[in-house]
């Protein structure tokens, strides 16, 4: 399903915050994902579920920066929106 670029209640901003978050979720649930990785020798059948896991959670990840490309945003003009907020 694609989105209307055209609508009425959200932003340019909006859009930018929302595949901002939308990545750093995925991002950390990566990050905490690896910290868990299970021995392959100890406990084959949990390092097969954790490893379709990782591939999921990856797969995530590319489709987000694949949103993000096509709407034309640069890391740095998301990552940008963060010290605006700081400030």
């Amino acid at each position: 399903m694609e989105y209307d670029k055209n609508s009425w209640y959200l932003t340019e901003d909006d859009i930018k915050y929302i595949l901002l978050d939308q990545v750093r979720q995925v991002e950390t649930m990566i990050f905490q994902h690896h910290l868990f990785k299970p021995n392959k020798l100890e406990n084959s059948q949990a390092y097969i579920e954790w490893q379709q896991k990782k591939s999921l959670l990856e797969k995530s990840l590319k489709s987000i920066k694949k949103a993000i490309m096509e709407h034309g945003y640069s890391r740095d003009e998301l990552i940008g929106l963060m010290k605006k907020e700081e400030e």
